[in-house]
C-alpha cells in the first residue's frame, strides 16, 4: 500500500515537468517561424517590387527558402523573366540570388537548386534546346548538368 501511494508523488511531478518542457519547445519552434517570416517578408520588400508576385518555396527541412518572382510575357518583352533569392533559414541570410530569362527553377534537393532554362527561339522542346544548371545554395557553385542526371530521376 506504501508503494501505491508513494508512486502517484513520482509520476505527477514527473509528468508535470515533461508537459513544461513540451510547451517551451513548441514556443521555441514558433519564435523561430515567426522570424524566418519576418525576415522573408523584409527580404521581399527589399529585393522585388510591388508589382512582383512572389513565390516563397521552402526546401523539404525548411533550411533554406527560395523567393522566385516571374515576369508575364508580352509583346514587349517575349522572353520570361525569373529573379529569385535564395534565404539560409538559420543564418536568416540571404545566400544566393540572381536572374534568369527563359527558365524554371525548383528544389533538386535539400542544398541545390535544379534551373532549367530553354535556349533560343523554341518552336519544340527537345533535351537540346533546354540547359540544366544545379545551384549549391550552401556554396554558390553552379555547374551544368547532363540531362541524363535529371531524367534518370
Amino acid at each position: 500500500m506504501k508503494i501505491i501511494l508513494k508512486f502517484p508523488i513520482i509520476i505527477v511531478p514527473l509528468v508535470f515537468l515533461l508537459f513544461l518542457s513540451c510547451k517551451t519547445s513548441k514556443k521555441t519552434v514558433s519564435d523561430k517561424l515567426d522570424t524566418i517570416e519576418k525576415f522573408i517578408s523584409e527580404t521581399i520588400k527589399s529585393n522585388f517590387t510591388e508589382n512582383d508576385s512572389v513565390q516563397v518555396i521552402p526546401n523539404n527541412d525548411k533550411s533554406f527558402y527560395l523567393l522566385v518572382a516571374e515576369t508575364a510575357i508580352t509583346s514587349a518583352t517575349p522572353t520570361s523573366n525569373i529573379k529569385i533569392v535564395v534565404i539560409n533559414a538559420e543564418n536568416q541570410e540571404i545566400t544566393y540570388k540572381n536572374q534568369y530569362s527563359n527558365s524554371l527553377i525548383r528544389w533538386f534537393d535539400n542544398k541545390q537548386l535544379l534551373l532549367t532554362q530553354f535556349l533560343g527561339i523554341v518552336d519544340q522542346v527537345t533535351d537540346k534546346s533546354k540547359a540544366y544548371i544545379l545551384i549549391n545554395c550552401e556554396t554558390n557553385e553552379v555547374k551544368e548538368v547532363n540531362s541524363d542526371i535529371i531524367n534518370n530521376l
